[in-house]
Protein backbone atom coordinates (compact mmCIF):
# COMPACT_ATOMS: atom_id res chain seq x y z
CA UNK A 1 0.00 0.00 0.00
CA UNK A 2 2.82 2.41 0.53
CA UNK A 3 4.22 2.31 -2.87
CA UNK A 4 0.79 4.53 -3.94
CA UNK A 5 1.88 7.99 -4.15
CA UNK A 6 -0.60 10.52 -1.73
CA UNK A 7 -2.10 14.14 -2.18
CA UNK A 8 -1.22 16.38 0.43
CA UNK A 9 -3.11 19.15 1.26
CA UNK A 10 -0.41 21.98 3.29
CA UNK A 11 -1.91 24.53 4.89
CA UNK A 12 0.13 27.52 5.94
CA UNK A 13 -0.18 31.47 6.62
CA UNK A 14 3.66 31.86 5.00
CA UNK A 15 6.41 30.46 2.73
CA UNK A 16 9.95 31.52 1.59
CA UNK A 17 7.70 32.67 -1.65
CA UNK A 18 6.92 35.19 1.41
CA UNK A 19 10.10 35.43 3.52
CA UNK A 20 12.74 33.48 4.94
CA UNK A 21 12.30 31.88 7.99
CA UNK A 22 12.21 28.49 9.88
CA UNK A 23 8.53 27.32 9.33
CA UNK A 24 9.45 28.42 5.32
CA UNK A 25 12.33 26.36 5.45
CA UNK A 26 10.72 23.03 7.04
CA UNK A 27 8.03 23.79 4.40
CA UNK A 28 10.03 24.34 1.68
CA UNK A 29 12.38 20.68 2.66
CA UNK A 30 8.75 18.49 3.34
CA UNK A 31 7.44 19.54 0.08
CA UNK A 32 10.24 18.86 -1.90
CA UNK A 33 10.71 15.73 -0.13
CA UNK A 34 7.46 14.49 -0.44
CA UNK A 35 7.47 15.79 -4.24
CA UNK A 36 11.00 13.92 -5.08
CA UNK A 37 9.21 10.59 -3.38
CA UNK A 38 6.20 10.88 -5.96
CA UNK A 39 3.59 12.59 -3.67
CA UNK A 40 1.74 15.31 -5.38
CA UNK A 41 1.87 18.62 -2.54
CA UNK A 42 -0.86 21.54 -2.89
CA UNK A 43 -0.15 24.41 -0.35
CA UNK A 44 -2.53 26.87 0.34
CA UNK A 45 -0.99 30.07 1.52
CA UNK A 46 -1.59 33.56 1.75
CA UNK A 47 -1.57 36.08 -1.05
CA UNK A 48 2.15 37.44 -1.71
CA UNK A 49 2.83 41.15 -1.10
CA UNK A 50 2.79 42.20 -4.88
CA UNK A 51 -0.35 40.28 -5.70
CA UNK A 52 -3.32 41.77 -7.16
CA UNK A 53 -5.45 42.10 -3.88
CA UNK A 54 -8.50 39.88 -4.65
CA UNK A 55 -6.85 37.37 -7.34
CA UNK A 56 -5.80 33.73 -6.39
CA UNK A 57 -2.79 33.18 -8.12
CA UNK A 58 -0.86 29.70 -8.33
CA UNK A 59 2.74 28.56 -8.69
CA UNK A 60 3.59 24.75 -10.09
CA UNK A 61 6.99 23.55 -9.60
CA UNK A 62 6.79 19.40 -10.89
CA UNK A 63 4.39 18.09 -8.37
CA UNK A 64 3.92 20.97 -6.07
CA UNK A 65 1.18 23.82 -6.62
CA UNK A 66 1.28 26.92 -4.35
CA UNK A 67 -2.43 28.67 -4.03
CA UNK A 68 -2.29 32.29 -2.61
CA UNK A 69 -5.21 33.22 -2.00
CA UNK A 70 -6.52 36.48 -2.82
CA UNK A 71 -8.11 38.89 -0.60
CA UNK A 72 -5.61 37.66 2.44
CA UNK A 73 -3.37 39.73 4.09
CA UNK A 74 0.43 37.89 3.25
CA UNK A 75 1.41 36.34 6.38
CA UNK A 76 -1.47 36.74 8.30
CA UNK A 77 -4.03 34.90 9.83
CA UNK A 78 -6.35 38.24 8.91
CA UNK A 79 -9.10 39.15 6.77
CA UNK A 80 -11.03 35.47 6.68
CA UNK A 81 -7.72 33.39 6.08
CA UNK A 82 -9.22 30.41 7.67
CA UNK A 83 -13.00 30.68 6.17
CA UNK A 84 -11.01 31.21 2.46
CA UNK A 85 -8.72 28.32 3.26
CA UNK A 86 -10.93 25.48 3.92
CA UNK A 87 -13.04 26.94 1.61
CA UNK A 88 -10.39 26.72 -1.20
CA UNK A 89 -9.77 23.00 0.04
CA UNK A 90 -13.33 22.16 -0.62
CA UNK A 91 -13.37 23.55 -4.34
CA UNK A 92 -10.45 21.69 -4.96
CA UNK A 93 -10.42 18.31 -3.29
CA UNK A 94 -13.26 16.99 -5.72
CA UNK A 95 -10.70 17.19 -8.33
CA UNK A 96 -7.81 16.60 -5.92
CA UNK A 97 -8.90 13.86 -3.80
CA UNK A 98 -6.50 14.61 -0.80
CA UNK A 99 -5.28 11.82 1.58
CA UNK A 100 -4.28 14.35 4.12
CA UNK A 101 -3.85 17.70 5.41
CA UNK A 102 -1.13 19.31 7.02
CA UNK A 103 -1.16 22.39 9.13
CA UNK A 104 1.59 24.36 9.69
CA UNK A 105 1.05 26.03 13.41
CA UNK A 106 -2.73 27.55 13.37
CA UNK A 107 -3.36 27.89 9.76
CA UNK A 108 -6.04 24.63 9.95
CA UNK A 109 -8.04 26.34 12.26
CA UNK A 110 -10.71 26.47 9.52
CA UNK A 111 -10.49 22.82 9.36
CA UNK A 112 -11.27 21.55 12.21
CA UNK A 113 -14.44 18.36 12.78
CA UNK A 114 -15.18 19.47 8.71
CA UNK A 115 -12.89 17.00 6.65
CA UNK A 116 -13.37 12.60 7.15
CA UNK A 117 -9.60 12.09 6.16
CA UNK A 118 -6.47 12.66 8.55
CA UNK A 119 -5.97 16.07 9.71
CA UNK A 120 -2.29 16.53 10.71
CA UNK A 121 -0.67 19.86 12.57
CA UNK A 122 2.82 20.52 13.11
CA UNK A 123 3.86 23.45 16.05
CA UNK A 124 6.97 25.23 15.81
CA UNK A 125 7.09 26.70 19.13
CA UNK A 126 4.05 25.79 21.75
CA UNK A 127 4.23 28.70 24.42
CA UNK A 128 5.83 32.63 24.87
CA UNK A 129 9.64 30.74 24.94
CA UNK A 130 10.26 32.49 21.72
CA UNK A 131 9.08 36.38 22.58
CA UNK A 132 10.88 39.25 24.18
CA UNK A 133 9.06 38.76 27.25
CA UNK A 134 11.64 36.48 28.59
CA UNK A 135 13.85 37.91 31.62
CA UNK A 136 17.02 38.17 29.93
CA UNK A 137 15.49 40.85 27.29
CA UNK A 138 12.32 42.57 28.49
CA UNK A 139 14.17 44.41 31.61
CA UNK A 140 16.71 45.48 29.12
CA UNK A 141 13.99 47.57 27.04
CA UNK A 142 13.28 50.53 26.37
CA UNK A 143 10.25 52.01 27.54
CA UNK A 144 8.87 52.56 23.92
CA UNK A 145 10.32 48.89 23.04
CA UNK A 146 8.65 47.58 25.99
CA UNK A 147 5.10 49.23 25.32
CA UNK A 148 5.02 48.33 22.05
CA UNK A 149 5.52 44.37 22.47
CA UNK A 150 3.09 44.93 25.37
CA UNK A 151 0.26 46.53 22.94
CA UNK A 152 0.76 43.24 20.81
CA UNK A 153 0.45 40.21 23.87
CA UNK A 154 -2.71 39.88 23.04
CA UNK A 155 -2.75 39.58 19.12
CA UNK A 156 0.07 36.50 20.31
CA UNK A 157 -2.77 35.53 23.10
CA UNK A 158 -5.03 35.08 20.19
CA UNK A 159 -2.65 33.47 18.10
CA UNK A 160 -1.81 30.86 20.65
CA UNK A 161 -5.47 30.17 21.34
CA UNK A 162 -5.78 29.02 17.69
CA UNK A 163 -2.79 27.08 17.89
CA UNK A 164 -3.77 24.71 20.91
CA UNK A 165 -7.39 24.79 19.80
CA UNK A 166 -6.03 23.31 16.56
CA UNK A 167 -3.72 21.19 17.79
CA UNK A 168 -6.12 19.67 19.95
CA UNK A 169 -8.41 18.74 16.86
CA UNK A 170 -5.64 17.15 15.26
CA UNK A 171 -5.71 13.70 14.41
CA UNK A 172 -1.82 13.78 15.11
CA UNK A 173 0.55 16.56 16.41
CA UNK A 174 3.87 16.67 15.27
CA UNK A 175 6.76 18.90 17.41
CA UNK A 176 10.24 19.53 16.47
CA UNK A 177 11.98 18.46 19.25
CA UNK A 178 11.66 16.92 22.46
CA UNK A 179 12.47 20.24 24.24
CA UNK A 180 8.81 21.32 22.70
CA UNK A 181 7.17 18.15 23.72
CA UNK A 182 7.97 18.74 27.11
CA UNK A 183 6.88 22.46 26.77
CA UNK A 184 3.31 21.01 25.17
CA UNK A 185 2.61 18.99 28.17
CA UNK A 186 3.10 22.08 30.17
CA UNK A 187 1.26 24.41 28.49
CA UNK A 188 -1.57 22.26 27.11
CA UNK A 189 -1.76 19.37 29.29
CA UNK A 190 -5.34 18.05 27.78
CA UNK A 191 -3.59 16.88 24.94
CA UNK A 192 -3.12 12.95 24.54
CA UNK A 193 0.39 12.31 25.02
CA UNK A 194 -0.24 9.68 22.57
CA UNK A 195 -1.27 12.03 20.06
CA UNK A 196 2.18 14.03 19.82
CA UNK A 197 4.98 13.10 17.52
CA UNK A 198 8.39 14.35 17.75
CA UNK A 199 10.07 14.74 14.25
CA UNK A 200 13.12 17.23 13.96
CA UNK A 201 13.03 19.56 11.56
CA UNK A 202 15.50 18.65 8.70
CA UNK A 203 18.46 20.11 6.82
CA UNK A 204 19.73 19.22 3.46
CA UNK A 205 23.11 17.83 3.83
CA UNK A 206 25.13 19.47 1.39
CA UNK A 207 27.43 17.10 -1.15
CA UNK A 208 30.67 16.26 0.86
CA UNK A 209 33.59 18.17 -0.44
CA UNK A 210 37.39 17.82 0.11
CA UNK A 211 38.10 21.30 -0.50
CA UNK A 212 39.61 22.83 3.00
CA UNK A 213 38.12 25.79 4.98
CA UNK A 214 40.86 27.85 4.74
CA UNK A 215 40.88 27.73 0.57
CA UNK A 216 37.12 28.35 0.96
CA UNK A 217 37.87 31.17 3.36
CA UNK A 218 39.90 32.43 0.90
CA UNK A 219 37.56 33.05 -1.83
CA UNK A 220 35.85 34.85 0.69
CA UNK A 221 38.76 37.63 1.26
CA UNK A 222 39.35 35.86 4.32
CA UNK A 223 43.02 34.57 5.42
CA UNK A 224 42.57 33.81 9.49
CA UNK A 225 40.00 31.76 11.19
CA UNK A 226 36.88 32.62 10.85
CA UNK A 227 34.14 32.87 13.80
CA UNK A 228 30.53 33.54 12.07
CA UNK A 229 26.93 34.38 13.34
CA UNK A 230 23.87 34.99 11.57
CA UNK A 231 20.26 35.69 11.67
CA UNK A 232 17.89 38.00 12.08
CA UNK A 233 19.62 40.97 13.78
CA UNK A 234 17.15 41.77 17.08
CA UNK A 235 18.14 42.46 20.65
CA UNK A 236 16.84 38.30 21.76
CA UNK A 237 19.12 37.14 18.91
CA UNK A 238 22.05 37.90 21.69
CA UNK A 239 24.59 39.07 19.09
CA UNK A 240 25.19 42.00 21.43
CA UNK A 241 26.44 39.06 24.01
CA UNK A 242 29.15 37.68 21.21
CA UNK A 243 30.54 41.57 20.55
CA UNK A 244 30.86 41.75 24.47
CA UNK A 245 32.87 38.95 24.58
CA UNK A 246 34.76 39.59 21.51
CA UNK A 247 35.96 42.61 22.82
CA UNK A 248 37.72 40.78 25.85
CA UNK A 249 39.69 38.95 23.75
CA UNK A 250 43.00 39.02 22.28
CA UNK A 251 42.38 37.55 18.56
CA UNK A 252 43.84 39.39 16.06
CA UNK A 253 44.06 36.11 14.04
CA UNK A 254 40.62 35.41 13.69
CA UNK A 255 37.79 37.46 12.09
CA UNK A 256 34.03 37.87 13.40
CA UNK A 257 31.62 38.18 11.04
CA UNK A 258 27.95 38.83 11.23
CA UNK A 259 25.77 38.04 8.72
CA UNK A 260 22.09 38.96 8.62
CA UNK A 261 20.12 42.56 8.84
CA UNK A 262 17.32 43.89 11.26
CA UNK A 263 16.68 47.04 13.74
CA UNK A 264 19.22 46.21 16.03
CA UNK A 265 22.22 46.41 13.82
CA UNK A 266 23.11 49.87 13.94
CA UNK A 267 23.40 49.17 17.97
CA UNK A 268 25.85 46.90 17.29
CA UNK A 269 27.72 48.46 14.77
CA UNK A 270 28.39 50.67 17.37
CA UNK A 271 28.97 48.62 19.88
CA UNK A 272 32.18 47.58 18.02
CA UNK A 273 33.11 50.98 16.94
CA UNK A 274 32.97 51.91 20.40
CA UNK A 275 34.93 48.98 21.72
CA UNK A 276 37.72 49.39 19.13
CA UNK A 277 36.89 46.10 17.64
CA UNK A 278 38.50 45.97 14.38
CA UNK A 279 37.77 42.12 13.44
CA UNK A 280 34.55 42.37 12.84
CA UNK A 281 32.57 42.00 9.72
CA UNK A 282 28.55 42.97 9.61
CA UNK A 283 27.81 41.43 6.13
CA UNK A 284 24.10 42.39 5.96
CA UNK A 285 21.62 40.29 4.83
CA UNK A 286 22.98 38.12 1.84
CA UNK A 287 21.19 35.90 -0.97
CA UNK A 288 21.02 32.02 0.53
CA UNK A 289 23.75 30.69 -2.38
CA UNK A 290 26.24 33.21 -0.31
CA UNK A 291 24.96 32.68 3.07
CA UNK A 292 26.02 28.94 2.72
CA UNK A 293 29.11 29.79 1.37
CA UNK A 294 30.20 31.74 4.80
CA UNK A 295 28.67 28.64 6.45
CA UNK A 296 31.01 25.89 4.37
CA UNK A 297 34.24 28.17 5.21
CA UNK A 298 33.51 29.21 9.11
CA UNK A 299 35.63 27.24 11.44
CA UNK A 300 33.06 27.74 14.27
CA UNK A 301 29.51 29.25 14.50
CA UNK A 302 28.11 31.11 17.30
CA UNK A 303 24.34 31.09 18.41
CA UNK A 304 24.12 33.48 21.22
CA UNK A 305 20.22 33.22 21.40
CA UNK A 306 17.99 34.75 24.47
CA UNK A 307 14.80 33.55 23.91
CA UNK A 308 14.14 29.40 23.91
CA UNK A 309 14.10 27.89 20.43
CA UNK A 310 11.78 24.98 19.86
CA UNK A 311 14.50 23.71 17.38
CA UNK A 312 17.47 25.80 16.28
CA UNK A 313 17.92 25.34 12.77
CA UNK A 314 20.56 27.70 12.08
CA UNK A 315 23.12 25.36 14.19
CA UNK A 316 21.98 22.30 12.84
CA UNK A 317 22.61 24.05 9.42
CA UNK A 318 26.38 25.49 10.27
CA UNK A 319 26.57 21.90 11.52
CA UNK A 320 26.09 20.11 8.01
CA UNK A 321 28.94 21.60 6.69
CA UNK A 322 31.04 20.56 9.41
CA UNK A 323 31.38 23.84 11.52
CA UNK A 324 30.72 23.34 14.88
CA UNK A 325 28.31 25.61 17.16
CA UNK A 326 28.56 27.50 20.76
CA UNK A 327 25.26 27.82 22.01
CA UNK A 328 23.21 29.66 24.70
CA UNK A 329 22.00 26.80 26.80
CA UNK A 330 18.55 27.39 26.10
CA UNK A 331 15.59 25.68 24.76
CA UNK A 332 16.29 22.91 21.92
CA UNK A 333 19.89 24.14 21.29
CA UNK A 334 21.74 21.66 23.89
CA UNK A 335 19.47 18.76 22.17
CA UNK A 336 20.72 20.18 18.32
CA UNK A 337 24.23 20.27 19.26
CA UNK A 338 24.61 17.43 21.93
CA UNK A 339 28.26 16.33 21.87
CA UNK A 340 29.34 18.20 18.80
CA UNK A 341 30.09 21.29 20.17
CA UNK A 342 30.17 23.65 23.43
CA UNK A 343 27.51 25.25 25.26
CA UNK A 344 27.50 28.48 27.62
CA UNK A 345 25.03 30.47 29.89
CA UNK A 346 22.34 32.46 27.98
CA UNK A 347 23.36 36.09 28.13
CA UNK A 348 26.56 35.69 30.08
CA UNK A 349 29.35 37.14 27.77
CA UNK A 350 32.74 36.14 30.20
CA UNK A 351 30.85 32.42 30.08
CA UNK A 352 30.97 33.02 25.83
CA UNK A 353 34.32 34.21 26.23
CA UNK A 354 36.01 31.54 27.73
CA UNK A 355 34.55 28.76 25.21
CA UNK A 356 35.83 30.52 22.73
CA UNK A 357 39.00 31.14 23.96
CA UNK A 358 39.55 27.58 24.38
CA UNK A 359 37.85 26.03 21.28
CA UNK A 360 39.92 29.31 19.36
CA UNK A 361 43.61 27.82 20.97
CA UNK A 362 42.51 24.69 20.34
CA UNK A 363 42.51 22.77 16.67
CA UNK A 364 42.76 19.82 17.61
CA UNK A 365 39.58 20.43 19.54
CA UNK A 366 37.64 21.90 16.77
CA UNK A 367 38.69 19.59 14.17
CA UNK A 368 37.00 16.42 16.01
CA UNK A 369 34.55 18.99 16.89
CA UNK A 370 34.19 19.76 13.36
CA UNK A 371 34.11 15.81 12.24
CA UNK A 372 30.97 15.09 14.98
CA UNK A 373 29.22 18.21 13.91
CA UNK A 374 28.13 16.42 10.41
CA UNK A 375 27.91 13.02 11.53
CA UNK A 376 25.45 14.67 14.27
CA UNK A 377 23.19 16.32 11.63
CA UNK A 378 23.61 13.14 9.24
CA UNK A 379 22.10 11.05 11.92
CA UNK A 380 19.37 13.40 13.28
CA UNK A 381 18.52 15.99 11.32
CA UNK A 382 18.14 15.22 7.95
CA UNK A 383 15.53 16.30 5.54
CA UNK A 384 15.36 12.66 4.08
CA UNK A 385 14.91 11.27 7.72
CA UNK A 386 11.91 14.22 8.64
CA UNK A 387 10.34 13.50 5.60
CA UNK A 388 10.10 9.66 5.47
CA UNK A 389 9.00 9.93 9.04
CA UNK A 390 6.18 12.18 8.40
CA UNK A 391 5.16 10.29 5.31
CA UNK A 392 5.02 7.49 8.28
CA UNK A 393 2.80 9.43 9.97
CA UNK A 394 0.96 9.98 7.52
CA UNK A 395 0.24 6.65 6.54
CA UNK A 396 -0.18 5.50 10.04
CA UNK A 397 -3.67 7.69 10.33
CA UNK A 398 -4.65 7.13 6.95
CA UNK A 399 -5.01 3.46 7.80
CA UNK A 400 -6.34 4.07 10.86
CA UNK A 401 -9.05 6.26 9.49
CA UNK A 402 -9.85 3.57 6.82
CA UNK A 403 -10.04 0.85 9.68
CA UNK A 404 -12.79 3.01 11.79
CA UNK A 405 -14.50 4.27 8.01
Amino acid sequence: MKSRSLSVCIVTRITSDHSFGGMQYYIDRLASGLSDRGNKVYIITTALPNQPRQTTTYKKRGNITTCFLGGTRPGSYRNGFFRKAYNQFCAVNQNKNFDIVHSQSAAGYGFRGKISIPFITTLFGVSYSETPYQRLIFPKLKVSQKLYHLAKLPKIAVSMRFMHNTAKTSDATIVISDYSANELKRFNPGLPHGQVTRIYCGVTIPPASDIPKSKLKKKLGINNTLVLSSGRVEVQKGVHILIEAWSKMNCDNATLAVAGDGSYLPVLKKMAEDRGIRNVVFLGSLPYDQFTRYFAAADLFVYPELTHPAFGLVAAEAMSYGTPVIGSRHGAIPEVIGDAGLLFNPGDSDDLKDQLEYMLSDTETLDYLSKKSGERVSAFFSSDEMVRQTLELYWKHIKRKRRHA
